[in-house]
């Protein structure tokens, strides 16, 4: 099947609108991010803007987790995890690695209920602090250590705005890294709040890049210019007060964006299961060696009404179940809409 992009276009939302989704998406996934949803709620900033409301769903939103290590973080948190491990024989919470001869680790807790869980938690957490004691840390060093060493994340935020009317309305500005993403010229950065950048996309171009003999470089690429770059500044959402000074509760953040990655991968699952071309080929069995005797042209044929780019059994009344229909891609014309078999004569 030759995909159009039209079929999988919501029905309340511009081409122009979703199709520069796509972008944001691409431009996420070149930025690093891993974690990439589209329409993702939840997403209320807590900070005031310039004009218009705040809005509760973002339009494209990523993801980066990363892992900040160094030779001399692993040596520290290794001697603690090794006094850790020390008292955790004493509560007999710990066993042999079957992974790593000779050495030992705390019990995984396979098997538990929910309270015996908690238990060995708060177990470990002790084992941990005295183990930081011991060797002249704060108690709580070792948390602090893993959050900052192994589970730092990065959340980019993108809203697409394809008339002034809608940018007037607001959008979301919760990630640390926020961008509005327009067609050229449709406003100024000035416009913009201080943390928002700006991505401007020359429609025009995109149309001449995509008619040049494809290189390296994706014709979205060319069209996509970074107007102004973003300002990395956290949400009130994610900010705590220490004494006289307002800080970034790191805590708070990292277990947001944990939570944004699980809502993702849900929404990527159910966009694959219904919304993908190539899971829609197991329901469809037409395109099975079963079926090809019913139709007379294949996918990619050329005909004289052009290049047959879909095809099925049945559409609408079931009178018709067993005709088959196709959908052609003629140049200069687009996809057609279904044309039953009875009507190419």
């Amino acid at each position: 099947m030759i995909i159009n992009l039209n079929d999988f276009m919501p029905q309340n939302e511009s081409w122009e609108h979703f199709f520069l989704k796509q972008v944001g998406r691409a431009f996420l996934f070149q930025q690093g991010m891993r974690y990439i949803g589209l329409e993702v709620n939840g997403m209320m900033s807590h900070e005031p803007m310039i004009s218009g409301k705040t809005k509760e769903i973002i339009d494209v939103v990523g993801v980066l987790r990363k892992e900040k290590r160094s030779e001399v973080s692993i040596r520290v948190m290794k001697k603690i995890e090794g006094r850790a491990l020390l008292y955790g024989e004493q509560l007999s919470i710990v066993e042999p690695d079957k992974w790593k001869m000779g050495e030992m680790r705390f019990i995984q807790g396979f098997g538990l209920n929910k309270e015996e869980k908690e238990e060995l938690e708060v177990k470990k957490l002790w084992c941990f602090q005295r183990g930081c004691e011991e060797l002249g840390y704060p108690e709580r060093f070792y948390e602090q250590m893993k959050w900052i060493y192994f589970m730092d994340y990065e959340m980019r935020g993108i809203e697409v705005k394809v008339s002034r009317e809608d940018f007037k309305k607001g959008f979301s500005t919760l990630p640390e890294y926020s961008y509005v993403l327009v067609p050229k010229g449709l406003i100024s950065k000035e416009e913009l709040p201080r943390k928002t950048g700006l991505l401007e996309f020359d429609f025009e171009r995109y149309n001449k890049e995509t008619q040049k003999p494809r290189e390296k470089v994706s014709p979205w690429k060319e069209a996509l210019k970074v107007t102004k770059r973003p300002k990395k500044m956290y949400d009130e959402r994610f900010k705590k007060k220490r004494g006289s000074q307002t800080i970034v509760d790191r805590n708070k953040h990292d277990a947001f964006c944990f939570s944004l990655i699980e809502k993702v991968a849900q929404e990527n699952t159910e966009e694959l299961l219904f919304w993908s071309p190539h899971m829609r080929q197991l329901d469809e069995g037409y395109r099975g060696e079963r079926w090809n005797s019913r139709f007379q042209y294949q996918v990619g044929e050329k005909t004289k009404w052009g290049l047959v780019a879909d095809r099925t059994l049945g559409k609408g009344d079931v009178r018709y179940r067993h005709e088959c229909y196709y959908k052609f891609l003629a140049e200069g014309q687009g996809y057609s809409d279904w044309i039953g078999e009875t009507k190419l004569v």
